[in-house]
């Protein structure tokens, strides 16, 4: 399941002076090392730059870099 708001507000209530994250990790499809930018906007939202956060468990987080979720969503003609 993708990372929800609720996770997502938990992660910045301890970083309240920071506008962005950085998850680094690696890619659960291809085992590439990449980062993801998580930005938190002013109105409440969130916007994730390079790759896709998933919540397996609780406190579990797993990802997908931008190129292997791109694959998933869009399959080749």
């Amino acid at each position: 399941m993708l990372i929800n708001l609720k996770t997502l507000n938990q992660m910045f209530k301890d970083t309240a002076d920071q506008s962005y994250l950085t998850y680094d990790g690696y890619c659960q499809s291809c085992g590439r090392n990449f980062k993801i930018e998580i930005h938190h906007h002013a109105s409440g939202g969130y916007g994730l730059l390079g790759g896709v956060l998933y919540e397996k468990d609780a406190h579990q987080l797993t990802a997908r870099c931008e190129a292997c979720y791109q694959k998933m969503v869009e399959p080749e003609a």
